[in-house]
């Protein structure tokens, strides 16, 4: 049996579209970090997805070490849990004078929205590792980038990151 080797225009058809891909999702982190900026429930929730489930991870980091929680919420959903008065409101909302430390928002507005990306579809705030509590992974739906998962993190012990403050 005899496997022919795709013509060097295919392969190159080929590298040309994953870049192009690659691109677009870069430029969709990019803009739902800037409606994270904006703080608009609704501007945020279009970046979701309308079917499937998506994954929350909050990393609160306690005097005797860090303690992680996963939620998983129906796309479906989105638009109330990251609301103001949903579960996860407080990641999407800034409040100036006692916003807690490290939850997504504040994590946009203090870090920018120059993330890159670390691993298949995962993206971090500059300066963090691959392995940051502070993240967010995308999946495709159909012919657009959603959101799969993201993660924040909270400091109860009361030391601040190195990056913070």
């Amino acid at each position: 049996m005899t496997t022919s080797l795709p013509c060097r225009s295919e392969a190159q058809t080929t590298d040309t579209a994953a870049i192009a891909d690659a691109s677009a999702l870069q430029h969709r982190v990019t803009t739902f970090l800037g409606a994270v900026r904006r703080k608009n429930a609704d501007s945020i929730a279009v970046f979701f997805p309308r079917s499937g489930d998506w994954t929350y991870v909050h990393t609160a980091h306690h005097e005797d070490g860090p303690r992680e929680g996963v939620r998983r919420f129906s796309g479906s959903d989105a638009l109330f849990v990251i609301s103001r008065r949903g579960p996860l409101g407080q990641s999407f909302t800034i409040n100036y004078q006692e916003q807690p430390i490290g939850l997504f928002a504040h994590q946009v507005m203090h870090r920018g929205t120059g993330w890159r990306r670390v691993r298949d579809n995962r993206f971090v705030p500059p300066g963090a590792s691959a392995s940051s509590a502070i993240f967010v992974e995308w999946r495709r739906e159909g012919d657009r980038w959603v959101v799969s998962a993201f993660g924040d993190e909270t400091f109860p012990s009361g030391k601040t990151p190195p990056w913070c403050c």
